[in-house]
């Protein structure tokens, strides 16, 4: 956990509308504090006031709280180097995480869901449901499944699979990103789901067929988009970028994604 003191979450609570008023010139910020609609300032300000431990701003179930907190804290921090770990411990109870920049050397998988045999979904259950990053983070591939995740600076990854609630201040450099949701929930469980990237997002397989993103999307192939279907030639340009047994049309194996990149192996040709 990222220590926070009682002076730091006072000056938050003074600094959101001198915060708000920045963003207002700043699109990437703007996007990263209000993702789905303009925040209520007065809720943050007393949130951060009354608050005497961090774990009453990260225990919030839509990380609005840590979204702010991070980008705040990130600024602090822009100078500390990484940690560098494999993957983070699992806590003994179910926990929201605040953390520095990370480097992983694992993949880093957050998970709300139990793994489906029948889906290929290997990933389990995570006890960590939310993890809020005040900085950057680097790992090989990075997958959430119902689960939160905060990034208040960029991410650098192979493979990003974006299946819940996952916002990113930076930019978004990666060879595969895939936004799979399609739905809320599954079997009357309710899961977090939308993302927003804040900068840009800078891959070479791009797959998102119902959540759109308001930054600007950078990549060599688009399978789908809002209202964009994937087309012919649109696949077969991928599977010539894909290594093989990656392209399930018109989608992208994610098993098969994490497969290679567990095994140190390219997803690209």
């Amino acid at each position: 956990m990222l220590p926070v003191t009682p002076e730091q979450l006072k000056r938050a609570a003074h600094d959101v509308h001198v915060f708000w008023d920045e963003a207002q010139s700043n699109p990437a910020l703007l996007r990263f504090l209000a993702p789905f609609g303009r925040p209520e300032l007065g809720r943050l300000s007393r949130a951060f006031e009354r608050a005497t431990s961090v774990e009453e701003i990260t225990t919030e179930s839509h990380p609005a709280f840590g979204t702010w907190l991070a980008a705040l804290l990130a600024r602090e921090h822009r100078d500390v180097p990484p940690m560098r770990v494999k993957g983070l411990g699992e806590p003994q109870w179910d926990s929201r995480l605040l953390v520095p920049s990370m480097e992983f050397t694992a993949p880093m998988m957050l998970s709300t869901s139990v793994a489906d045999p029948a889906a290929n979904d290997t990933t389990g259950r995570s006890r960590i449901t939310s993890l809020i990053v005040a900085g950057s983070v680097k790992a090989p591939a990075v997958v959430v499944t119902g689960a939160s995740l905060v990034i208040a600076g960029d991410l650098d990854t192979e493979v990003l699979i974006a299946d819940g609630c996952v916002l990113i201040g930076g930019t978004v450099r990666a060879k595969v990103v895939v936004n799979p949701a399609e739905h809320i929930g599954r079997d009357s469980t309710l899961r977090a789901v939308g993302w927003q990237v804040g900068q840009s997002v800078e891959c070479t397989v791009f797959d998102s067929p119902r959540f759109a993103l308001t930054c600007p999307v950078k990549a060599e192939v688009v399978l789908r988009a809002p209202n964009l279907m994937p087309t012919p030639e649109g696949i077969d340009r991928a599977g010539q970028l894909l290594a093989a047994g990656l392209l399930a049309p018109p989608t992208l194996s994610r098993s098969a994604l994490l497969s290679r990149v567990r095994r140190g192996e390219s997803v690209l040709r």
